[in-house]
């Protein structure tokens, strides 16, 4: 895969094809408030990852050219960097515990990863001049998270290790940072936590060898998928994603709890809202992906159920 800029206007069309209001209604409980921080950051601030609904929001927005809607969604970043340590890091810092330190790096990969979608999103849409100073200042900052998210390489490799969704999160994060920052480096990581989740996609499409995958980790997986398909296409990437969708489908249809529930939840452990939210937006993103007429269709009635 080629280091390239990423200047399209791919996804800001997607995102104006999705059914109108889907994601204000998928992505409602991730609104910030007037300081910027999602419900669970409110008293008190728990994890970044919990910020990343709103870029959903802001990038709805931006598509639409709905100034006022960006305008409270770029809230939550602004109160993201807040927390941002100088190292790069977010508040709090890693815990001692594997389990936390799992948790929370996890989240800062899933966070990064969402926000340089929206950096290209936004400046590939009608908003791209309001906010481009705002973009401008607020790239050190995202570049410097970049670096020390790159630095701890070592650690979320043997902490990902078997979980490819979060392993295309990483990917995510890397590949589009360096179609924004040009890094090398950049790129060859991404490539490296691409490669390891494509390897662990099983024939039946799941994004886990063996067991019985939650419908959390395959929306997420397959969400990151689509992001890199979608900026760096390629025959065997839009394959993948065509398999990880049929494989999601099925796993929402029989499963009667993929609703919006309650709870916080992480970035390795996503709450039934968040696997829903997810599972929407990842079939709708690949149907319209595909151009395929029967998956619009089917997924419609899905979005129907799990948006209720």
């Amino acid at each position: 895969m080629p280091s390239s800029h990423v200047v399209s206007d791919r996804e800001v069309r997607i995102l104006r094809d999705l059914p109108a209001g889907l994601v204000m209604r998928a992505a409602a409980a991730d609104t910030p408030d007037a300081m910027g921080l999602a419900a669970p950051n409110r008293a008190p601030w728990r994890d970044v990852y919990h910020q990343h609904g709103a870029l959903l929001l802001l990038m709805d927005a931006a598509a639409r050219g709905d100034t006022a809607q960006a305008e409270m969604a770029w809230k939550a970043v602004d109160a993201a960097f807040v927390r941002q340590t100088p190292a790069g890091d977010f508040e709090p810092g890693p815990p001692p515990s594997r389990e936390s330190r799992l948790l929370h790096m996890s989240g800062v990969a899933v966070w990064l990863a969402e926000l340089c979608r929206a950096e290209v999103v936004m400046m590939n849409s009608p908003l791209q001049d309001r906010f481009r100073w705002r973009v401008a200042l607020m790239l050190p900052k995202l570049r410097r998270s970049i670096d020390w998210l790159a630095a701890s390489a070592g650690d979320l490799w043997q902490l990902h290790a078997g979980r490819p969704d979060l392993l295309l999160a990483d990917a995510q994060a890397f590949l589009l940072a360096d179609g924004i920052f040009h890094e090398p480096r950049l790129n060859q990581l991404g490539q490296r936590s691409l490669v390891a989740a494509l390897k662990a996609q099983g024939s039946n499409g799941a994004f886990q060898r063996g067991g019985d995958p939650p419908t959390a980790c395959q929306a997420r997986a397959l969400l990151s998928l689509l992001e890199i398909t979608i900026y760096f296409p390629a025959p065997s990437l839009e394959d993948a994603a065509a398999r990880g969708a049929a494989s999601l489908e099925r796993r929402v249809q029989r499963d009667k709890d993929a609703r919006r529930g309650q709870g916080y939840g992480s970035a390795a452990e996503p709450s039934p809202r968040v696997a829903a939210r997810d599972a929407v937006l990842a079939l709708e993103y690949q149907a319209l992906f595909s151009g395929s007429a029967r998956n619009l269709k089917t997924v419609a009635r899905l979005a129907d159920r799990l948006t209720r």
